[in-house]
């Protein structure tokens, strides 16, 4: 939800006064572009004398805005201090996480710092992805980041063709960064080739027509690169706040209808009712948690027999620390939800194995 201008205003708001332009025309490009790919089914030779790896009951994800900003931005946006001790945290929180989601991975010390810190929990037991990088006009990239326990298959980027600029929002404008989407698919079970597509975004926070001109973008670039066989989530902060779904056209209806025709099997809010923690996600030291803008969605195969992702619960955390002193580890909650891995033709037998936060 962070006002990226605002970081900028002093390298980056004169260089742009004279090459930015009012918000882009509506405009919806290639959802191709800065690829990495690999093959997208692993062949390895398992011999009879090589034991199968025993096939993963579970699968823990979450999304976390980090506001983790670059240091040229801490004097006008520096909401949250102690951005080193809140990275080494952020990743001592997230280690037992299979899935890992972040927004606002700005700043390279501090993302990388997360990075280490959550391969040293794990002996490095994460396969890392982010993007999209900074280009053109834009000053920085898009503070996207993923950390995965299973194997990457496959990583995709789009930088938005749509932002707030400066010109019109000043130095409050999104368009400073490059935000966009992240696709990875990750490779959960090796034997099944049981795979899942993750696309992370984060919309811009000042303007809800360019969140729909966006929302557009995000949508051709996760049809583009999802495979029907396989469960798929979305995740990020989308700067859209959750509203009964009454027939009125809010921006969340307009969100929800807009994803569910992504797919034969509509995606799910996962997040739509919380085991624990406050009902929002956008402000970790109040009660209710503010605005729920932060998300987590889900949609499985409609093919026969498709291994299902069945949510056994879902938590927003506000992970507090009394070491920040503004007292939270990030002004944000994090969003998470624990699935069972389970057949159709399976029974269901949801359990937790979480236990509460430290």
């Amino acid at each position: 939800m962070h006002r990226v201008g605002s970081w900028l205003a002093v390298y980056g708001g004169l260089c742009l006064l004279g090459c930015a332009s009012p918000n882009r025309q509506a405009t919806i490009g290639s959802p191709t572009p800065d690829t990495v790919q690999v093959p997208s089914r692993v062949q390895i030779d398992l011999s009879q004398s090589t034991p199968k790896p025993a096939r993963p009951q579970t699968l823990s994800v979450v999304s976390y805005n980090v506001h983790l900003l670059p240091s040229v931005a801490l004097p006008f946006a520096g909401e949250r201090s102690a951005a080193a001790y809140r990275a080494e945290k952020i990743a001592e929180q997230l280690a037992g996480y299979d899935l890992i989601a972040l927004n606002e991975a700005f700043d390279a010390t501090h993302r990388q710092k997360v990075i280490d810190q959550l391969q040293a929990e794990t002996g490095n037991g994460y396969h890392v992805a982010d993007g999209p990088g900074r280009s053109g006009s834009h000053l920085i990239g898009g503070g996207l980041l993923v950390l995965s326990k299973y194997p990457i298959l496959e990583t995709h980027t789009h930088t938005y063709q749509n932002s707030t600029r400066f010109l019109t929002h000043g130095f409050k404008s999104d368009g400073f960064a490059a935000k966009g989407a992240l696709h990875v698919r990750v490779l959960v079970d090796l034997p099944s080739q049981l795979a899942v597509d993750c696309f992370v975004t984060h919309l811009d926070s000042q303007s809800a027509s360019v969140r729909e001109l966006q929302l557009k973008e995000f949508c051709q670039f996760v049809s583009h690169h999802q495979h029907s066989d396989n469960p798929a989530v979305l995740l990020g902060d989308f700067n859209i706040t959750a509203e009964p779904l009454g027939g009125a056209e809010t921006e969340y209806a307009n969100l929800m209808t807009s994803i569910d025709q992504l797919r034969s099997v509509p995606f799910v809010d996962a997040a739509q009712r919380v085991a624990y923690g406050p009902a929002g996600s956008s402000n970790a030291l109040a009660d209710d948690g503010g605005r729920r803008i932060d998300y987590l969605f889900y949609s499985n195969s409609d093919r026969p027999f498709a291994t299902q992702l069945t949510r056994v619960q879902a938590r927003h955390l506000p992970l507090l620390d009394e070491q920040v002193p503004e007292g939270s580890l990030s002004d944000h909650l994090a969003v998470a939800c624990e699935f069972r891995l389970v057949s159709k033709h399976a029974a269901v037998v949801p359990t937790s194995k979480w236990q509460l936060p430290r």
